[in-house]
């Protein structure tokens, strides 16, 4: 089941329902500035990590797939060009590489 939401009184600036780990439930400038670093390096990361997911060309990201679909029109359009030269349909076409690699 679902946890009780706290009561107004859970509240109280001089009894949260938490421990603070600081002294005096207030923290320095020195470790504000400490977790912004981590903060920061954190962010980075994950903007290089977003970054490298957006350029990927292989496996299953949008670029990869754009790019799959291109080379796929552009073979399609190839087959449809000899099959005209040729006379061959495109299964007759993939019939004869066949032949040739298996023999």
């Amino acid at each position: 089941s679902a946890p009780e939401p706290l009561s107004d009184e859970a509240f109280e600036f001089d009894n949260p329902p938490w421990e603070c780990p600081y002294p005096d439930g207030r923290i320095t400038f020195e470790e504000q500035a400490r977790i912004a670093k981590i903060m920061e390096k954190e962010i980075k990361y994950q903007r290089l990590v977003a970054d490298y997911e957006k350029k990927k060309l292989f496996g299953f990201s949008p670029n990869a797939e754009v790019i799959n679909a291109r080379v796929a029109m552009f073979f399609f359009i190839v087959a449809l060009i000899t099959e005209k030269a040729s006379g061959a349909s495109m299964l007759e076409q993939i019939g004869l590489i066949f032949q040739i690699f298996t023999t």
